[in-house]
């Protein structure tokens, strides 16, 4: 509650790790929006997976494929997102929810992310360059144009 004390945005880019209990990102998500609203904050920007609340179509068939051999290996899933992402669609605030295919690391950031982004249709790239992802989150935080929707990212 105190963190939020004097903000005007919320980013938020939790990644789950696996030792992390199955509602953590969930609960996590649940307690900054009540924050949030306890201090009057009320843009939001949240990252999440391309194939959380059924979409992964959006991602490029081998991002597709590496989600099925995920889920296959190891028992990963989406689920946790998808609640997630509900809980943002109905907490009454200025919402972006950005759906991200794997991000990579890179050393170097020009200032011009070359990126693709999509409300629909199939991204073109099945990565991002994490410095990129971030530079998009911190501009979408700022400008209007994507309140209240979600969006696909991925490299260009």
């Amino acid at each position: 509650d105190e963190a939020m004390q004097g903000q005007e945005i919320v980013i938020e880019a939790m990644i789950p790790r696996d030792a992390e209990p199955t509602n953590f990102i969930a609960a996590s998500t649940h307690n900054i929006i009540k924050a949030m609203h306890a201090n009057r904050v009320w843009r939001l920007v949240i990252l999440s997976e391309v194939g959380a609340a059924g979409s992964l179509h959006q991602g490029p068939l081998i991002y597709r494929l590496w989600m099925w051999l995920r889920q296959m290996k190891s028992g990963y899933s989406l689920t946790e997102r998808t609640i997630r992402e509900a809980f943002v669609q109905k907490s009454g605030l200025e919402w972006t929810i950005v759906r991200s295919v794997i991000i990579k690391s890179s050393s170097s950031f020009n200032g011009d992310p070359d990126i693709s982004f999509s409300v629909k249709k199939t991204l073109r790239r099945p990565s991002i360059a994490g410095v990129s992802l971030a530079a998009f989150l911190l501009h979408t935080a700022v400008e209007h144009t994507f309140i209240n929707k979600i969006i696909g990212i991925s490299d260009k």
